[in-house]
């Protein structure tokens, strides 16, 4: 029986249910214990690098970690050739340049090329020996037998590291399409809900002023006849003294017609007031339902801020609106946008004094609310502040102000696309806004817009 018949079925059978590093350190023990080499090594090569690095090394029998080292000057580079490489002694006379076989004292040298299913090298199989080597025959013969499974696997174990690998990518990509479908789906989201205020601004604007329209005409000829109203009692009046005798009439009956015509001229003047405060009310829902929506116009700042503030006057009576209108220029602008954005900042103001009124209801029972709306031009932008000394805001909810749906009220004080809205129109004109609070001291609200 040849040493083949007896070596080939111990290796094979030493391999069975064997891969990758274990392969190639299973076969590396076998070979190495067989040939009787002092090293036996596989390893892995790396033709632009003109690099080996072994994937398995027996060092006298044992397992040892493995190294990457430069082909130069080395008979590596031979097999790196897909030459079968043979130096049975004399090895380092034949490479003196290569450090590593000098310090380790080696005399024969054997390399075998490992070919991938192209014919290219991809690897070495590498027998070194510290004495003159006796069966190179039997070792080459050995290498060839084994080296096509080697390059096998190291091709297998390549297809399943790239698979692994775009199985992974594949994952992540998967992951990352998944959060850019979810942000898409949020965006639409809040589109959508964007979308949907914006027409119900659109329509409670239509209402808004279809209604003030038809009240104003009402208003006008009421107001018109608690005029002459007053007109006609001032005749009457005069008649009637006439008829007692003018001047000359009794005195008593004059002081009578005073008094009973001064109780008739008070509900008069009470009734000229009030229809003189629906006219204004009217006039500020037409003013701030005014459409604009598709066609920039011109408009002053201050006239929008006066019909938002009187409308919002008539809710927060208590809380007193001051205006330093110190620069009014006319602005190229969507009127009925702005004014929703007037409107958001004057009530959200409103509300954070109502919340620090509330808390300091026993403590200061005679604080005053107060927000005060200032102007100026710097350059070519108009500043305007609105100011509040209401409850403020802690630093979370100032990073989180223009977030769609953000919102610290309850459901039915807010929805949380106010400030969110607010800060899309502001972009759309070309302008910023800006938040500064504290807690407990109040806010202040600076918007600037261009003017042309």
């Amino acid at each position: 029986m040849s040493d083949y018949e007896k070596i080939l079925p111990e290796i094979i059978n030493s391999l069975k249910s064997t891969s990758g590093e274990d392969f190639f350190n299973t076969l590396t023990l076998q070979l190495h214990k067989h040939i009787g080499a002092d090293y036996t090594l596989i390893a892995r090569l790396d033709k632009e690098g003109f690099s080996s690095k072994t994937i398995s090394l027996v060092a006298k029998g044992r397992l040892a970690e493995n190294f990457e080292y430069s082909l130069e000057n080395t008979p590596c580079a031979e097999v790196n050739n897909n030459n079968v490489c043979i130096y049975p002694q004399g090895i380092c006379n034949a490479f003196p340049h290569d450090q590593l076989l000098v310090d380790m004292n080696i005399e024969g040298y054997i390399g075998s090329p490992l070919l991938d299913s192209h014919g290219s090298t991809i690897g070495i199989l590498v027998a070194l020996h510290e004495n003159i080597i006796e069966n190179s025959d039997f070792v080459i013969t050995l290498f060839e037998l084994f080296s096509g499974r080697i390059a096998a696997e190291i091709e297998r174990s390549d297809r399943e590291k790239e698979l692994t690998e775009l199985a992974d990518t594949l994952e992540i990509k998967v992951l990352e399409r998944t959060d850019d479908l979810s942000q898409t789906l949020e965006h639409l989201k809040s589109t959508q809900q964007k979308l949907v205020q914006s027409e119900k601004m659109a329509a409670l604007g239509k209402l808004t002023s279809s209604i003030a329209h038809e009240i104003n005409n009402p208003t006008s000829f009421t107001n018109a006849a608690v005029f002459m109203m007053k007109g006609e009692v001032s005749e009457i009046k005069a008649f009637l003294k006439q008829l007692a005798g003018g001047e000359s009439a009794d005195s008593e009956v004059l002081t009578s017609f005073d008094q009973k015509f001064a109780k008739l001229l008070e509900l008069i003047q009470t009734a000229t007031e009030g229809t003189y405060r629906i006219k204004s009310i009217v006039d500020g829902l037409r003013t701030y339902s005014h459409q604009g929506h598709l066609n920039k116009e011109q408009a002053q700042v201050s006239e929008l801020f006066k019909s938002t503030i009187y409308l919002v006057q008539i809710q927060y009576q208590n809380i007193a609106i001051e205006t330093n209108f110190t620069a009014d220029p006319q602005l190229e602008c969507y009127p009925s946008k702005l004014n929703q954005v007037f409107m958001n900042l004057i009530v959200n103001a409103c509300q954070a004094i109502n919340i620090k009124s509330k808390e300091l209801e026993k403590d200061e029972p005679f604080f005053k609310g107060k927000i005060v709306i200032n102007t100026k031009q710097q350059n070519n932008q108009l500043i305007i502040n609105v100011i509040d000394n209401g409850c403020g805001m802690d630093k979370f909810t100032q990073e989180k102000i223009f977030e769609e749906f953000h919102t610290t009220k309850d459901a039915n004080n807010g929805t949380g696309l106010g400030m969110s809205v607010s800060l899309d129109v502001i972009k759309s004109h070309n302008g910023t806004i800006n938040v500064s609070s504290e807690l407990t001291k109040g806010s202040s609200i600076t918007v600037s817009l261009p003017i042309k």
